[in-house]
């Protein structure tokens, strides 16, 4: 009986070591750094602008719909990475944020183009339902980006007109030696 009661510690002390070690390792492999959100952010959107357009050629609304749950999950990554350097005062990563935040807003901005021309092309109610329910969804991803805009430039980024540097101008040489001869040609015809 005492074997067994010191085997059955040895197990519990042994599961309970076990499972705190689990935890432990999943709640710091959960904690992803910013740039890594801005990438994953970015890749979301992309895909989001991807189906936006397949939605508008196809008609198909449930597409629309699934592009936006995409805008939507990167539009929230983008506004964690914008919160945090507002915590941070991290003026790089908040330019990185707004950046993001814009590229966000460019496929926000096809999916209400698409749920709009779905409302007004398609003969079927289910799919005009379904567009201007993606219209008002929506409107809301669209208010959270312009929040994440906000916390950006408040946290020290510079819009994009500001932020914009010209290319350099090129760089190539001409050569320029005499004038060419000029040289007179007889008339084709008598006149």
């Amino acid at each position: 009986m005492k074997r067994f009661l010191k085997d059955k510690r040895r197990l519990v002390f042994v599961g309970t070591f076990l499972a705190i070690t689990f935890l432990a390792v999943s709640v710091m492999a959960a904690k992803i750094t910013p740039e890594d959100k801005l990438r994953k952010a970015e890749e979301l959107s992309i895909k989001a602008s991807e189906m936006a357009a397949n939605a508008k050629d196809s008609g198909d609304a449930e597409v629309a719909k699934k592009a936006l749950e995409l805008a939507n999950e990167a539009s929230l990554l983008v506004f964690e990475v914008a919160s945090e350097a507002q915590k941070t005062g991290n003026n790089d990563l908040a330019q990185k944020a707004m950046n993001m935040a814009n590229k966000v807003g460019a496929a926000i901005t096809q999916i209400i183009t698409t749920a709009t021309y779905i409302a007004r092309t398609s003969t079927e109610a289910s799919s005009v339902a379904a567009a201007k329910e993606i219209l008002r969804k929506a409107e809301e991803v669209q208010g959270l980006n312009k929040t994440t805009i906000q916390i950006a430039l408040a946290s020290g980024a510079v819009p994009p007109a500001e932020a914009y540097e010209p290319p350099e101008a090129p760089r190539f040489t001409i050569p320029v030696e005499e004038e060419p001869p000029i040289q007179d040609a007889e008339p084709a015809s008598p006149v």
